[in-house]
């Protein structure tokens, strides 16, 4: 069973390395991001909490979700499936400019083009007719590579 911490503003990475360094499993979902000179860093998923397994208090902590007055648990499939979307969502950039893709999720499954980058985001760019071309964004989670 996990718990979900409440941490201070801008507290998730401390107090997740102080959690782990007295022992404590922690998990601080993170994605890739950039700041404002484009230099790459991680960011908190879920701005505000850590998971950890047990029920402990460490400075940058304030405290922890309760329910019914108690420490509200989180069965460990939960973290499991969090875990799992945030390690497809790691993956991104791993298509290049040009490749033939097929969205394999959401509603424009099973449509088929090419992956371009505008502006930093993914756009698939497809010809439904011949002759013209719809774009729009993706995540390179919802695309696989044919």
């Amino acid at each position: 069973m996990w718990y979900a911490a409440r941490v201070r503003n801008n507290h998730e990475f401390a107090v997740s390395r102080q959690l782990e360094a007295i022992g404590i499993e922690s998990y601080l979902p993170t994605f890739k991001s950039r700041n404002s000179r484009k230099k790459p860093i991680l960011r908190p998923l879920i701005s505000g909490y850590v998971f950890c397994r047990r029920v402990y208090d460490t400075s940058g902590m304030a405290g922890f979700v309760t329910f019914q007055g108690k420490p509200a648990t989180i069965p460990d499939e939960e973290i499991d499936l969090l875990r799992e979307v945030v390690s497809e969502e790691t993956n991104y950039g791993a298509f290049k400019v040009g490749q033939h893709v097929e969205v394999v999720r959401g509603p424009f499954m099973g449509v088929r083009g090419i992956l371009a980058r505008i502006k930093g985001y993914s756009r698939l760019i497809m010809s439904p007719d011949e002759g013209r071309f719809v774009s729009f964004e993706i995540s390179d989670s919802e695309v696989r590579a044919i």
